[in-house]
This record gives structure tokens, C-alpha cells and sequence, in this order.
């Protein structure tokens, strides 16, 4: 049961025959799932550059990346200013919900997406 189809480790699989044809159950394991808990965070590092917040978050209830996220967010916001109109969620996702403040770009959770996204806010 060591198997991983797609990332998920299942908890049983079961092959049965009958009926002249194989099947295959996969049931997966509760616990981890792709999508992040936007309450369930740690700010690794920030950093104000060209007026804008770049962040790099770990998600650590998210599977891909080792949960990593590093996002920009429009210039003017602070991670202060972030967690209060959140009430102290960070969503990594894209959203036209004006009630709450979303990420403008992300880029990928390493040394080398940190530096693009630097790059990025400063031209």
C-alpha cells in the first residue's frame, strides 16, 4: 500500500474481478489536500520593495511545493494592513471579491520565483 497515484497516498486499494473484468477502489487518505487553509499560515519571510508587499507564506495543510506560496501583493499594501481587512486570512488565490485584499501575481516558492517577483514590482 506504499503506492502514490497523482500525489495521493491512498489508504486502500482494493482489485477485485468478477464479471469478467478487474476494478480498482482507491480511497484516499483524510488529512492533507491541494488547496491551502488561508487561517492556517506562517509569513516566512516579507519584504516592502517599489511600494509593494512581496511574501513568501507556508501552507502547511497544502501538498505541493512543500506548501510554499510567494506572492506580490498591489502596491500600498502592508502585511498589517492585510491581516486586518482579512481579519487575519491570507488567500494565495486570484479573486475580484473587493471585500478582502488578494494577491496581484505569484511566482514559484523558491529562490529564483523570490528574485522574479523582485523583479517584477521593481521594472
Amino acid at each position: 500500500m506504499g503506492c502514490s497515484l497523482l500525489g495521493v497516498s491512498p489508504s486502500r486499494i482494493s482489485t477485485g474481478g468478477g464479471g469478467g473484468g478487474d476494478s480498482i477502489t482507491i480511497i484516499k487518505k483524510p488529512g492533507k489536500v491541494g488547496n491551502p487553509d488561508p487561517a492556517n499560515y506562517r509569513v516566512s519571510k516579507f519584504e516592502y520593495l517599489g511600494g509593494h508587499l512581496i511574501t513568501e507564506i507556508v501552507y502547511p495543510d497544502c501538498v505541493n511545493f512543500e506548501g510554499k506560496k510567494v506572492l506580490v501583493f498591489k502596491k500600498g499594501v502592508t502585511l498589517e494592513k492585510l491581516l486586518k481587512r482579512n481579519n487575519g486570512f491570507i488567500d494565495p488565490h486570484f479573486s475580484d471579491d473587493t471585500g478582502v485584499i488578494h494577491p496581484v501575481a505569484r511566482f514559484e516558492p523558491s529562490e529564483a520565483g523570490w528574485h522574479m517577483a523582485r523583479r517584477a514590482v521593481i521594472g
